[in-house]
């Protein structure tokens, strides 16, 4: 060959792999990831997978956020080559009873892309998704519900001028509901809330919407009880970012409890100071400081007036009395008034809030109680002692279980015991001994437990009731006729159905803070019961659950209720009522033949009233309609005008949208009511305002 052409062959071969070497290099004009559009995924509480494709041109690794060592949620596979590719995300079953989520990062050189998978809990009414970040200069939005029941959709009233509901969702399925979200002008991050319920479940979705990097809290601000308390602080945020921990003792990060990698646990120890005190964490974007959001815990000093026992029984022969008490404020004591049995006595060397009385011998035969009272009024605090001092013919005890399944072996004749306070642990053979003590008029389980395990305490209907732990259980005290007072475990976190259901001369109980749930007919015809206050942590007040309790004038439901169930308050003789702003839902029946409410106080939140929820009220002579109210039920006010007691007809101020679909009906948004017969509506009617319906 002549060497000529031998050269153009080497000159040709080393052109091709330079050629070769050049194309292996990455172009760095291109981003090693395209075609990746993973938007954040939510998933039922079954296990179940999901997938995301993407093309990469460099080595590329997806990682799952280490939650505590869970491993609740995998990718497949986890690393490749350039290409593209498939991963599979699978979740296990969600057992619990919360949300959990886990941010996945894929990565490929310096490209970082990530979404967040968030799984359900149980029997939860289900959103693709319920949180959505929109960019500054705002957008649309697309939640789908997948639900098998009716729903609504609400708008939160903070953000009803900037979020509103697409009228027309052309091209979108029916149970895909499309939002429209304003241009945010202020500058200032801000967020909203559409909340989806049927009246029992309720679903949320978290609108935010800031510019650029983006780290949001839930909440700004946290007040800690004084007594200690427990924090959990939800995030959302698109970069990564860093906690700054403030340097001080009393709060401290809970790792143990991670469940998502943007919701974190805190624990605020108790003040025993006297000076309030407050702390800052930080949350900012670890690359800058341009992303940054600060929570703040404040903590008011922690004053308190504790008793080491609430309860005193003393043997019929007197005898002194020790009474150790631990406050850091300064207090009085009041003794009860015509009480001439206990007096108090030098403390004779012992500490300042160690007090000592004396108690005479009882010389009748009847049982004896007073009540000694600590108080600071300034504070608001007080703790009180009640002292019993059994008669010649005895019958309260104050007994020790240690032994579930025991308390059997430490009395002697059930019939002659009228007071019983428990401590220790109880199952079912000992929660169907105190059914059988046909004397009993009062019962504590303040430092009792009641745990699973023993015997049926109850049957109703052939089905047999046992224990479970901290619940007081379905008809567990049904038709206790004679208990009189009853003071619950203070650990005990639920009320079971028709629990206390005709115990018709209970006067007095008190529902701990940490009950969630009081089922149907708890309270049912406990006639003697003069008031009740309902805890907010408690959601649903269940159907009849104060049915007829006829001397129940004084009721406090306090905020956090969301559901008032079919006939709740029926026949209950209060005469006012405030509905508090949580309560979004008022169901058929529920204040039925209240014949003395005459005051009605209906927030701002609540959006339907079922049929007939006032029927028979006949002294309710005005309400007013708050403008979240969707739905008015058939007959909402309707009152039986058989009887000059019962002559309730109305006015009824209507806007032109209104429609009348029945007698003593308004259907949508009213207003207003009048009695027939006053002077008439005074204000500044709606614009448009064309009749007045007279039914």
């Amino acid at each position: 060959m002549p060497a000529f052409f031998l050269w153009m062959l080497f000159v040709g071969l080393g052109i091709a792999a330079c050629s070769e070497e050049e194309g292996e290099k990455p172009d760095p004009s291109r981003p090693a990831i395209e075609d990746f559009n993973q938007q954040d995924l939510t998933l039922t509480e079954q296990s179940g997978s999901s997938s995301f494709t993407f093309t990469a041109h460099e080595d590329w690794v997806v990682s799952v956020a280490p939650v505590d060592g869970a491993s609740w949620c995998t990718v497949s596979p986890s690393s490749g080559t350039a290409g593209t590719h498939t991963v599979m995300v699978h979740c296990e079953k969600n057992e619990g009873y919360d949300d959990r989520s886990v941010t996945i990062t894929l990565k490929a050189g310096t490209t970082v892309k990530t979404f967040v998978v968030t799984q359900k809990q149980k029997d939860a009414l289900l959103l693709t998704a319920d949180k959505f970040e929109v960019p500054q200069e705002g957008g649309n939005i697309a939640v789908e519900v997948k639900a098998n029941v009716d729903y609504t959709a609400s708008i939160g009233e903070e953000c009803r001028d900037w979020i509103t509901e697409n009228p027309g969702t052309r091209g979108l399925t029916a149970s895909t509901k499309a939002f429209s979200v304003a241009p945010n002008r202020s500058g200032d991050k801000r967020e909203g809330t559409i909340t989806f319920s049927n009246g029992t479940l309720t679903e949320t979705v978290h609108v935010y919407q800031a510019q650029g990097d983006v780290i949001l809290l839930t909440e700004d601000t946290f007040y800690a009880d004084p007594a200690g308390d427990e924090l959990t602080v939800e995030l959302r945020s698109n970069c990564e970012y860093e906690v700054v921990m403030p340097a001080v003792d009393w709060v401290k990060q809970v790792t143990t409890r991670a469940l998502s990698s943007h919701t974190l646990y805190y624990t605020v120890l108790p003040n025993d100071t006297y000076d309030t005190r407050e702390v800052q964490i930080v949350y900012r974007n670890r690359q800058n400081a341009l992303a940054a959001d600060t929570l703040t815990i404040v903590q008011n000093p922690m004053g308190a007036i504790v008793l080491s026992e609430r309860v005193a029984v003393v043997e019929q022969g007197g005898g002194t009395l020790e009474v150790k008490l631990s406050t850091n404020v300064d207090y009085e004591v009041r003794m009860p008034e015509d009480v001439d049995w206990i007096s108090s006595i030098g403390t004779k060397g012992l500490t300042t809030h160690t007090l000592r009385y004396e108690v005479a011998p009882n010389e009748q035969s009847a049982i004896r109680s007073a009540k000694i009272a600590f108080v600071n009024e300034a504070a608001m605090l007080h703790d009180t002692l009640t002292v019993i001092q059994n008669g010649t013919d005895s019958g309260y005890m104050k007994l020790h279980v240690s032994t579930p399944g025991t308390l059997g072996s430490l009395l002697t004749n059930l019939m002659y015991v009228k007071g019983l306070i428990l401590s220790g642990y109880l199952n079912g053979d000992d929660i169907y001994l105190i059914r059988n003590m046909t004397s009993l008029k009062y019962l504590n389980l303040a430092e009792a437990n009641i745990v699973q395990g023993g015997a049926a305490y109850n049957e109703v209907d052939g089905v047999e009731y046992y224990t479970e732990d901290n619940v007081v259980g379905d008809y567990m005290f049904e038709d206790c006729d004679d208990l009189e007072e009853c003071v619950l475990p203070r650990n005990a976190i639920a009320i079971g159905q028709g629990a206390f259901k005709g115990c018709e001369e209970l006067a007095q109980i008190q529902i701990p803070d940490n009950v969630t749930n009081i089922g149907a007919e708890a309270f049912r015809w406990c006639r003697s019961l003069p008031s009740i206050t309902i805890p907010g942590k408690i959601v649903n007040i269940e159907s009849n659950t104060f049915a007829y309790c006829s001397l129940l004038k004084s009721i406090t439901i306090q905020e956090g209720v969301a559901y008032i169930g079919s006939y709740a308050f029926s026949g209950c003789p209060m005469e006012a009522i405030i509905i508090p702003k949580s309560v979004k839902v008022i169901d058929e029946y529920a204040f039925y033949d209240c014949n003395h409410l005459s005051n009605v106080t209906l927030q701002e939140g609540l959006s339907r009233i079922e049929s007939y929820a006032f029927r028979d009220c006949v002294n309710l002579r005005w309400i007013s309609l708050p403008s979240s109210i969707t739905y008015l039920g058939d007959r909402v006010f309707y009152c039986i005008t058989d009887s000059p007691l019962r002559e309730l007809w109305c006015y009824a101020l209507v806007a032109p949208e209104c429609h009348r679909m029945g007698i003593g009906v308004v259907y949508y948004k009213c207003t207003l009511f009048i009695p027939k017969g006053s002077s008439g509506y005074t204000g500044t009617p709606w614009d448009g305002f064309k009749e007045i319906i007279e039914f």
